[in-house]
């Protein structure tokens, strides 16, 4: 089963609330990777974007492959202010329920492809926990890869994916 969240592409934000909960039909051996805090997230400056997306900018090459890249993460809450803009004027991302990461002309991020895909802050003892999923480019991003992304803060949505799928999520 698929639960779109219910807010997805509502005004006055069409690109908020971009999460979808997949329900697998048969349990898995895999052991869930566990959600980081809210508190952690706040003071996180560096996060790990995973997908099976393109490499280059025109999306025409690397569909398939798993991929990582480090980044830093710009705005953890979209609560800031950048050059008199708040952050959720310049990147369009959403206050308080969306990370921004990374930056223009780094030549490292999530691209077309990743979207859904995890979003990992270091956690205690070597361990990554999720902190989001991959949804977009910035509107500050020159191109769609490479210059900085927006990642659902998995935090915000917890209540309701527990709600939704029926299970509790690992702290």
């Amino acid at each position: 089963s698929a639960f779109v969240h219910p807010k997805y592409h509502r005004p006055p934000k069409p690109n908020h609330n971009d999460l979808i909960v997949l329900v697998l039909e048969k349990k898995t051996t895999v052991k869930p990777r566990r959600v980081a805090s809210s508190a952690l997230i706040d003071k996180a400056k560096e996060g790990r974007a995973v997908g099976f997306g393109n490499v280059d900018r025109n999306g025409m090459f690397g569909y398939g492959v798993k991929r990582q890249v480090d980044v830093p993460i710009a705005s953890a809450a979209c609560a800031g202010k950048i050059g008199g803009r708040t952050d959720a004027s310049f990147y369009g991302c959403a206050k308080l329920m969306e990370i921004v990461a990374g930056k223009q002309l780094l030549a490292r991020d999530s691209c077309t492809g990743d979207s859904g895909g995890p979003f990992y802050i270091a956690g205690p003892r070597n361990t990554w926990l999720l902190a989001g999923a991959t949804s977009r480019a910035s509107d500050d991003a020159i191109s769609n890869c490479g210059d900085g992304g927006i990642y659902v803060r998995v935090d915000k949505y917890r209540e309701w994916i527990e709600d939704v799928s029926k299970v509790k999520l690992p702290k």
